[in-house]
């Protein structure tokens, strides 16, 4: 266990967090920091992060018929042409 999900009923939140405080045992809380850390780690860097929005943007294109390539050449072209545009004004 990694932790908990909030209730919506207020009351059944103040009873997790009255067991967390007053009945678990601290190796247990600690085993649990330990592992909802890891679990961060492990699903939540940078690079899973960078990977799940890559997979999106793979779907989400196929999906319209542009592809990855595509959208970077898309965000390419409006970097080139915001560059363009302030060397203009500047």
């Amino acid at each position: 266990m990694t932790g908990w999900l909030r209730p919506e009923i207020p009351e059944e939140w103040m009873a997790v967090i009255r067991m967390a405080l007053f009945e678990m045992q601290p190796a247990a809380i600690k085993e649990m920091g330990k592992r909802g850390r890891d679990r961060v780690v492990r699903e939540f860097s940078k690079e899973k992060m960078a990977e799940r929005l890559e997979r999106e943007f793979d779907v989400t294109l196929t999906n319209k018929g542009i592809g990855f390539t595509g959208i970077l050449l898309f965000v390419g072209g409006i970097m080139v042409g915001v560059e363009v545009g302030l060397m203009l004004l500047f």
